[in-house]
């Protein structure tokens, strides 16, 4: 620090004509106009929070409640990493809105929870923290619209990175990737395209579904059903969690075969027979919590109940309002906030000059078995009711 500056915050607990005002809105008052009238200039770095709050003689926590709101007004940026650095409205910053601080972030579609699902929170967070702003855009569930919005991001770019939740099919996404300018971030959501190198950041679907089969084993089954809308089986994620329980068994010496994939049209009506029919002495395993609902919510209408009939275990919400809490069924719970930092790190790294190779970040997941849920032994289902 400079004299002055160091002056000037060793004082920033002072009253002046504010007596009254509470200890935290009198620093974040003096900050604020350190701020704007440049004594602070743009992208100076603040001393580290316990150290400041030393110097200036306040609480650390008194200190980080007044920089938190200097922070939602955008006159500082807060990175747990890199510090707290200054953003001062001068002649030459950027504002909202311009190319060096737009990124922009295609959802493969949107639904009246969008703008508050933990991911877009998340990368909206993260995404400011960095100074930088959202240029939003849907495709609508229609994989041929995601392609021509990134194609026409990457041959005009009016942003300085795009972030994908891709539904591109592999050709398509590798035409994107030849046509990329070397130096513009790139990053897929959700999908790894093992046909290319490409950045991503994807939730580890392969490894949670091995936790899952190793589970599944341990509670001695050797035989699951795997439920999924048939449309989402194209989706790389979903069909990963098939074969990732496929592998778990062949790990075991258990024939993969025995993980029975069935896929249902969401356009007919469930054939609870068929299924019940396929699942006996089987654990079943949904592909999504939608869909794991969707099937609870079918067997109790019909007078069945989970896991009197059949244990359910789901891979748990990660992206959307759909929640396994209260239902009696065990989800492999992903993270939506993980997912969105390891994207924006990933993008950050890239924006700041790393050429190194292609960065896959794979966001881990947790099990939760739900005391309702009463996990049957394999032999205890012999006698579990079954539609003729």
């Amino acid at each position: 620090m400079t004299n002055s500056i160091e002056d000037k915050l060793k004082h920033l607990a002072d009253s002046g004509t504010s007596l009254g005002v509470p200890l935290y809105e009198r620093i974040r008052k003096n900050l604020e106009t350190m701020i704007l009238s440049s004594e602070l200039p743009d992208n100076y770095r603040l001393p580290a929070d316990k150290d400041l709050a030393s110097f200036v003689g306040v609480n650390h926590i008194t200190l980080v409640k007044s920089l938190n709101l200097l922070r939602k007004q955008g006159l500082i940026v807060r990175n747990r990493a890199r510090g707290t650095f200054v953003k001062a409205a001068v002649k030459n910053q950027s504002v909202p809105g311009e190319k060096k601080r737009l990124t922009a972030v295609i959802f493969d579609d949107v639904n009246p929870q969008t703008f508050q699902s933990e991911l877009f929170i998340s990368l909206h967070e993260n995404l400011h923290e960095n100074g930088l702003e959202i240029l939003f855009l849907s495709s609508a569930g229609d994989k041929n619209v995601q392609f021509k919005q990134i194609q026409k991001i990457l041959q005009r770019p009016n942003c300085c990175a795009c972030l994908v939740w891709s539904i591109l099919e592999p050709q398509q996404a590798e035409k994107l990737i030849n046509i990329k300018p070397v130096d513009f971030p790139l990053i897929f959501m959700d999908t790894l395209y093992d046909e290319f190198g490409h950045d991503c950041s994807i939730y580890d679907n392969s490894n949670a579904a091995r936790n899952i089969g190793k589970y599944i084993i341990n509670q001695n089954y050797k035989k699951v059903l795997f439920f999924i809308r048939e449309k989402k089986f194209k989706n790389n994620s979903l069909s990963t969690r098939y074969f990732g329980l496929r592998k778990a068994f062949a790990e075991k010496n258990i024939p993969p075969e025995n993980v029975i994939l069935y896929k249902f049209d969401e356009n007919r009506s469930l054939k609870l027979d068929e299924i019940i029919s396929q699942a006996r002495d089987a654990m079943v395993v949904c592909a999504t919590a939608e869909s794991a609902i969707m099937l609870e919510n079918h067997l109790n209408q019909n007078g069945y109940q989970v896991p009197d009939t059949f244990p359910l275990i789901s891979f748990g919400p990660a992206f959307g309002p759909v929640s396994l809490k209260q239902k009696n069924i065990s989800e492999m719970r992903f993270s939506p906030a993980n997912l969105g930092k390891n994207t924006v790190n990933i993008l950050m790294e890239r924006l700041n000059g790393n050429r190194s190779a292609w960065k896959c970040a794979r966001s881990n997941a947790l099990f939760f078995e739900r005391a309702s849920s009463k996990i049957l032994p394999a032999s205890r289902l012999k006698s579990a009711p079954v539609l003729t």
